[in-house]
C-alpha cells in the first residue's frame, strides 16, 4: 500500500511497563515469540511507511540491539529520562524537523494492522493534527475524549473528573501531525498535571485553541488494544494466534484443531499443509506443499521441502 502523502512514523518504545513485572522492556515482551514491537513495525511497513524512528529508553540497549538485527533502517532515538509521551516526542525534534508529516504510535499495540493505519491516514489527510479514538465498554485507565461543541480534548484518566471517567470514547494513542505544527506545539508543552509529565495529548488541546484543523478519527476497537500486564499479553497472544492461523487456513492450510496450533508470524507455508492437534511452528520456518505435521510436532527455524 502506498500512501499519497509523505508520512514518517515515530514509535514510542521507551516505557518501562511496570505492571508487566518484568526486567524485559515492555515493547520487547514476547507475543508468539516475537516482541510486540515487531508487529507494530510490520503494520507500518504494510501500510507503506518505511521512514521510521523508534524512541527507546528503559532497557533501550535491548531494544536497540533487536532493531539492529531486525530493522536496521529504523532510526533509534534515546529518551534518557522518561518524562512522559510528550517528552518522548521532544527527544525526536531534530528528526521531525527534516520531515513533512509524522504518525506517532505506541510500540505496545501489536494488534494494529495496515487497515487501521490506512483508514486513519486517509481520514486525517487534510488535518493539521488528528488522533485515533474508539469506544470501550470499560475504558479503565485510558484517556477520555472530551467533545464540547466544535472543540475536542483528551483528558488522562488520572486527571479526569468522575463525569469524564464515564465517557466511553477513549484516545487510542495514535496521532498524526504536520511536522511544523508539531514542533511548534512541543515548544509550548508544560508539566501542569498530577504526574508532572509532558503529555502528547496536550498538543490536541493546544491545536484546538489555535483554531487548527484537528480531526478525531473513530475506528473499531478490535485491534487497538495496548498491553499493560501479563494477562492482557496472554489474551492478545491467543488473538494473534487465531488471526495468523485463519489467514493461512484461507490459503489452503488444513488444521484439525486450530485452538491447539501455534504458528509464528515469520512462518511461511508454500502450499497446502496438514496440521494435526498440538503442533507448534516457531521462528523463520518454511513449510513446503503437501507436508503433514503430526501431533506434538515442534519446529523452530526449520525448512521443510515439498
Amino acid at each position: 500500500m502506498t500512501r499519497p502523502e509523505k508520512c514518517s512514523a515515530l514509535i514510542l518504545a521507551a516505557g518501562k511497563g511496570t505492571r508487566m513485572q518484568s526486567a524485559v522492556p515492555k515493547v520487547m515482551q514476547p507475543l508468539l515469540e516475537e516482541p510486540m514491537l515487531y508487529y507494530v513495525l510490520r503494520a507500518l511497513r504494510a501500510a507503506g511507511i518505511d521512514d521510521i524512528a523508534v524512541v527507546v529508553g528503559h532497557g533501550g540497549q535491548h531494544v536497540e540491539a533487536w532493531l539492529a538485527q531486525n530493522a536496521p533502517d529504523a532510526k533509534v532515538i534515546w529518551q534518557k529520562e522518561q518524562l512522559g509521551t510528550g517528552h518522548a516526542v521532544m527527544t525526536a525534534a531534530d528528526w521531525i524537523r527534516e520531515r513533512e508529516r509524522i504518525l506517532v504510535v505506541n510500540g505496545d499495540m501489536p494488534m494494529i494492522t495496515e487497515q487501521e493505519i490506512g483508514a486513519f491516514l486517509d481520514q486525517a489527510d487534510a488535518a493539521d493534527a488528528a488522533f485515533m479514538t474508539c469506544d470501550l465498554d470499560e475504558p479503565a485507565s485510558y484517556g477520555r475524549v472530551v467533545r464540547r461543541g466544535s472543540g475536542v480534548r483528551i483528558v488522562e484518566a488520572k486527571d479526569a473528573s468522575p463525569e469524564q471517567l464515564r465517557i466511553s470514547e477513549i484516545n487510542a494513542g495514535v496521532y498524526v501531525f504536520a511536522a511544523p505544527m508539531l514542533l511548534e506545539g512541543l515548544s509550548g508543552l508544560t508539566q501542569n498535571n498530577s504526574q508532572r509529565e509532558y503529555y502528547i495529548v496536550d498538543l490536541i488541546s493546544w491545536a484546538c485553541r489555535r483554531g487548527l484543523n484537528v480531526v478525531p478519527v473513530k475506528l473499531g476497537a478490535e485491534n487497538l488494544a495496548g498491553v499493560n500486564n501479563p494477562l492482557e499479553l496472554a489474551a492478545l497472544s491467543l488473538k494473534m494466534r487465531d488471526r495468523l492461523l485463519a489467514e493461512w487456513m484461507l490459503k489452503g492450510v488444513k488444521c484439525v484443531d486450530p485452538s491447539t496450533a501455534w504458528v509464528s508470524p515469520r512462518t511461511v507455508f508454500h502450499g497446502e499443509a496438514f496440521l494435526s492437534p498440538n503442533v507448534q511452528i516457531w521462528g523463520c520456518s518454511e513449510i513446503g506443499a503437501g507436508c503433514r505435521l503430526g501431533s506434538g510436532t515442534i519446529l523452530r527455524r526449520c525448512i521443510l521441502k515439498d
